[in-house]
């Protein structure tokens, strides 16, 4: 089962429905981590440390949907288009579970499984690309949404997942080896006709990362050049900025742009506002929209025209802090920084029981999709691979902590 869920989770849309991308799949997202959980019965009281995490974020929100009597269904299902209500949010949490018991013995599957997955998408890609997509999607100008909607999502969700092919190209020395190669350019092709800024950035800043660990030995032979060889670029840099062979400032505004910043910026400040004004419960789950004319400023008014209500804050933090209040936020927060301690002991470790191959890529993935969530509204199916990943480091690092227990007995 555990192979199927997330090629199961990207294929999952509704063209019937107006919510197309979300709604069935935040069903799903509710009901099937359930029923895995229901017939597995993982082992949930090792994790009491993140369960204690949950369960504070959990009460946050049900909080706040009594003390803004907010609408039910938004509550449970969430608004419009986003679709990451309460029962979302559970099937969230119980997959963290789900992976964390299961990734080690079913790791191979569960592997092969964010690749298929990641095929699907580059196959649906191309039948895009080159118009021939069956379905009639409302809004035309997108050219490689996929299923997600939005070339924003299906850009951050490629790129996130760049590093599995790069992975198998590495670890898997057989006749389909450049084959794995051929996936990850395609996957770079991808990404750049999506048009979509933020997939290209974790794109390359994945790879790198991958070039960088893969290579590390080799690297520290040539630390003094590749040193000299920074400073002397920076050098050439600043020496053309001082002589105005370039401008500085039209560079920085381009990149600005490329990255849509300033309206990022916007959105944070009114996601800010909002925080201020409802520290201590937020405004409710997913109901952002209903209260953010009320904080927008006059330019921004002017700026966005008819767009009056956003009901995102650009950045997944801001929204458990803005939706469930300052221990909501501050809880989400600690889950992400202890996932990343968690991560940090396992590449600390020298344990030869360690898959460090399987580690790095996951770690890999684990960095680019907190890195989107800070500077995106992100999509249902992009936190389920999220916390999917969170799963898999937590499974490694407890399995990894138990076995030492064991040996020292």
């Amino acid at each position: 089962m555990l192979f199927w869920f997330l090629p199961i989770m990207f294929l999952s849309i509704s063209p019937m429905l107006n919510d197309a991308t979300t709604l069935f799949r935040s069903g799903l997202i509710a009901i099937i981590p359930l029923f895995i959980i229901l017939i597995q019965s993982p082992k949930i009281i090792k994790y009491k440390l993140i369960l204690m995490v949950f369960t504070v974020i959990q009460l946050c929100f049900v909080v706040s949907w009594q003390i803004n009597n907010q609408n039910n269904y938004n509550f449970l299902v969430g608004s419009y288009g986003r679709n990451s209500g309460f029962l979302t949010l559970i099937g969230f949490f119980i997959t963290v579970f789900i992976f964390a018991n299961h990734f080690l013995a079913n790791q191979q599957k569960i592997l092969n499984s964010f690749y298929l997955t990641l095929c699907l998408a580059q196959i649906y890609g191309l039948v895009q690309y080159f118009g021939l997509d069956p379905f009639d999607w409302a809004d035309k100008t997108y050219k490689i949404p996929l299923t997600l909607g939005n070339p924003n999502f299906s850009s951050a969700f490629l790129g996130m997942m760049s590093i599995i092919p790069l992975y198998y190209f590495k670890n898997y020395k057989n006749k389909f080896q450049y084959l794995h190669l051929l996936v990850y350019l395609l996957n770079g092709f991808l990404i750049l006709n999506t048009n979509s800024s933020q997939g290209f950035i974790l794109y390359i800043l994945s790879g790198s990362i991958f070039v960088l660990i893969e290579n590390r030995e080799l690297l520290k032979q040539y630390i003094k050049i590749i040193s000299l060889s920074l400073i002397l670029g920076i050098g050439i840099a600043v020496s053309f900025v001082s002589n105005n062979l370039f401008s500085f400032d039209k560079v920085f505004n381009s990149l600005l742009n490329a990255l849509n910043l300033p309206d990022r910026f916007s959105h944070w400040g009114l996601s800010y506002r909002m925080f201020i004004d409802n520290p201590w419960f937020g405004v409710g789950l997913g109901d952002q929209q209903k209260y953010s004319a009320n904080y927008l400023t006059i330019n921004e008014a002017k700026k966005w025209g008819n767009y009056l209500q956003p009901d995102k804050a650009h950045s997944i933090p801001l929204d458990y802090f803005v939706g469930g209040g300052i221990f909501a936020g501050t809880a989400y927060l600690y889950f992400i920084i202890l996932v990343f301690f968690y991560l940090y002991r396992l590449l600390k470790k020298v344990d030869p029981e360690n898959n460090r191959q399987v580690i790095n890529a996951i770690g890999i993935c684990w960095v680019a999709y907190v890195l989107q969530t800070f500077f995106s509204p992100s999509h249902i199916f992009i936190d389920l691979i999220g916390f999917i990943l969170a799963g898999v480091i937590l499974g490694i690092y407890f399995n990894s902590k138990e076995k030492i227990f064991e040996r020292t007995r």
